[in-house]
């Protein structure tokens, strides 16, 4: 009689953990992917006000972009970003591999833009009597998020392993007790 009971208390248990398992699976999942998302919002909001605080140092005349005042100790404010007026940079911040990805996106529509390469880029329009005259554009390595989401992934593979196995034994005790005076 004591091998049916532990055959159907580890059965029991085995299902138990299956739904949990499941449940687990989905909750974990979409935790990875909102956060995901959050860490990328997070960037672009970063880029976004880069980029309107570049667009503050364009200096327009005659409906041009003519230059772009230099601010001061600004030179962290400064990497990764661009201005392009006419296919042309007015700025750069001394990347030498960016320029035709930026001159691209430069043209391109407002607001951030995926490109390959772990890079985020933000497109901020010049805007000068409601015609676009150019674009500034604010570069970003997108490591850090990659590389927060794998951390997540393996710190949610280790808690639900920890969880699971935690459960089991819960439930095997829990079913086997019931199950006793059976």
């Amino acid at each position: 009689m004591s091998d049916i009971r532990r055959h159907l208390s580890t059965r029991v248990a085995a299902y138990a953990l299956a739904v949990f398992g499941v449940w687990l699976v989905i909750l974990m999942t979409g935790l990875n992917i909102y956060i995901g998302g959050e860490l990328r919002s997070d960037l672009t909001n970063t880029l976004r006000v880069r980029a309107q605080a570049a667009l503050s140092t364009v200096v327009t005349s005659n409906g041009r972009i003519t230059s772009v005042r230099d601010v001061a100790h600004d030179a962290d404010l400064d990497g990764g970003v661009w201005v392009i007026a006419n296919g042309r940079e007015v700025t750069t911040s001394g990347t030498a591999r960016a320029p035709q990805l930026v001159a691209s996106a430069a043209a391109g529509p407002p607001g951030p833009a995926a490109r390959p390469g772990q890079q985020l880029l933000y497109v901020e329009p010049v805007i000068v009597d409601h015609t676009r005259v150019g674009a500034v554009v604010i570069v970003a390595g997108t490591n850090g998020i990659h590389r927060a989401a794998i951390l997540m992934v393996i710190g949610s593979l280790i808690v639900g392993g920890l969880l699971l196995i935690g459960m089991y034994v819960v439930l095997r005790q829990t079913i086997a007790r019931a199950l006793r005076p059976v």
